[in-house]
């Protein structure tokens, strides 16, 4: 496990964080994960009767406090009933990871005799670097994975199978970072757990716990989004609180390493208003996407990911600890950030900007970032990629679900993340795809998930399924061995 300046970890991951995302539902955009916690995908609140854009889906609620998603109908006159057990729209980290925020990320696999839990069906998943989290109906999480520092919610180091975060109840989002998590309850208070080094568990203790433990002066969150070692909310107010760790200006005041300090309680990001979807990455940038459907993106910008100039420096890194405008980007209806950025457009498509060193971005880049690497600084469409639902950017992959439930996949593939073989090869030999491929057997997907390294799916009937890198058992599926075929959670 190795650290750069930044205090990115970096284990195994080849370059970024996973994203997580995070919806207010108030402008309509199409299905963007807590990730953890990161998707774009669409959002709009509840989705009404009124005209909406074909293909655009919105979260509805469904009985017991759980969420389910409406979709537009093909003539755009209204949406058609609510789909339940299908866990809201959008995602975070995944571009369309999962409902209100971030790090949410369901992914969906085969259906059977409780799966998906019975009547307590999972509604959301939440992928981070190396661990998983699940949001039930009940508004109970479960958590699996890595657990060094008890993200997990228990203090067993390495967590196989699904094990339910004690003393945590009606949760209403759940967001995963690089090694902490937060949940969202129903009255709009936050708790955290895992490592809290750079204060990032928001109590201001400095103290890791593996108990949930509340977020100090936080009230009023309409969704969370977490990144390696710092957290954000969303407010209902339309504005974003950040804390923990501010090196290059990740929590949206003056960067650490520019005079400025950690955020050692959640604070207001600068100049920002009118916030209605929130994305972070795992490595060291937020990008938000606002009401009149403009991306404000700031943090780190080694790679171009800000899709804006940036004149500070910081140790030869560039950073922005303001939001900047990403140039060149119009019709967006969602977000996605992983160690890169990505957005779903109203029309479907999808666009990317940043590191490209494994293809992450989906199309021949002519950048060059960091000496000779290969990076976009600004928006490129992924070439052969339409009627996408929702995306969701990992940290160095990216997938997407298309409108009639399949998954497609590309970027870097060396733990078998994308689901299917792929022919390419990237940086330093590194098996990857430099185009969208189909991930085989899949289908009925209603929400997908992007972590450091490994995938998850979650489908219409509740059930789950992950593939990819599996040292930590983040698969869930009760062993360490690496997957490249979508692998049914045991619960």
């Amino acid at each position: 496990m190795n650290s750069d300046q930044g205090g990115r970890y970096d284990l195994h991951m080849p370059r970024g964080g996973y994203f997580l995302v995070l919806l207010l539902g108030c402008s309509s955009v199409e299905n963007f994960p807590f990730g953890t916690d990161s998707s774009a995908s669409s959002s709009s609140g509840t989705g009404g009767g009124k005209g909406c854009v074909s293909g655009q889906q919105v979260e509805c609620a469904c009985s017991g406090g759980a969420k389910g998603t409406q979709s537009c109908k093909s003539d755009g006159s209204g949406f058609e009933p609510c789909v339940c057990g299908s866990t809201g729209v959008g995602g975070a980290g995944t571009v369309g990871s999962g409902g209100q925020g971030g790090s949410n990320s369901s992914v969906g696999g085969q259906s059977a005799g409780g799966q998906g839990g019975g009547q307590d069906n999972v509604v959301q998943l939440s992928l981070g670097l190396a661990h998983t989290c699940a949001l039930r109906a009940s508004g109970s999480v479960l958590g699996w994975g890595w657990n060094d520092f008890g993200q997990c919610g228990t203090n067993k180091v390495q967590v196989l199978l699904p094990t339910p975060v004690a003393a945590l109840s009606s949760v209403s989002e759940v967001a995963l970072g690089d090694r902490h998590t937060c949940a969202r309850r129903n009255d709009g208070s936050v708790s955290c757990w895992g490592r809290d080094a750079d204060w990032q568990l928001g109590d201001g203790q400095m103290k890791d716990s593996a108990t949930p433990i509340s977020v100090m002066g936080l009230q009023s969150a309409a969704g969370i989004a977490l990144g390696n070692r710092f957290s954000c909310a969303l407010k209902t107010d339309g504005t974003v609180l950040c804390w923990g760790y501010n090196y290059y200006g990740q929590v949206g005041n003056t960067a650490a390493c520019a005079g400025g300090s950690f955020g050692q309680k959640p604070t207001a990001v600068m100049g920002l208003t009118s916030v209605a979807q929130l994305a972070i990455g795992g490595g060291e940038h937020s990008c938000v996407r606002k009401s009149d459907g403009t991306v404000h993106c700031w943090g780190g910008n080694s790679s171009g990911q800000l899709g804006a100039s940036s004149a500070s420096s910081c140790s030869g890194v560039q950073f922005s600890s303001q939001p900047l405008a990403v140039s060149a980007l119009t019709a967006v209806g969602a977000i996605a950030v992983g160690g890169h950025s990505c957005v779903l457009k109203l029309d479907s498509t999808v666009s990317c900007w940043g590191d490209n060193l494994f293809a992450q971005l989906g199309a021949v880049s002519n950048d060059t970032c960091n000496g000779t690497q290969p990076c976009s600084k600004t928006p490129i469409a992924v070439q052969g990629l339409s009627s996408v639902a929702q995306v969701s950017a990992g940290g160095a992959h990216t997938c997407a679900r298309l409108k009639d439930g399949t998954v497609m996949c590309w970027g870097a593939n060396q733990y078998g993340q994308l689901g299917a073989q792929s022919s390419d090869s990237c940086f330093n030999s590194t098996p990857c795809s430099k185009k969208p491929v189909s991930v085989p057997g899949l289908s009925s997907v209603v929400d997908i998930a992007v972590g450091g390294n490994h995938t998850c799916a979650r489908k219409i009937d509740g059930g789950v399924l992950c593939w990819g890198w599996n040292e930590f058992g983040q698969l869930g599926d009760g062993t360490t061995q690496d997957r490249i075929t979508p692998t049914l959670v045991k619960w």
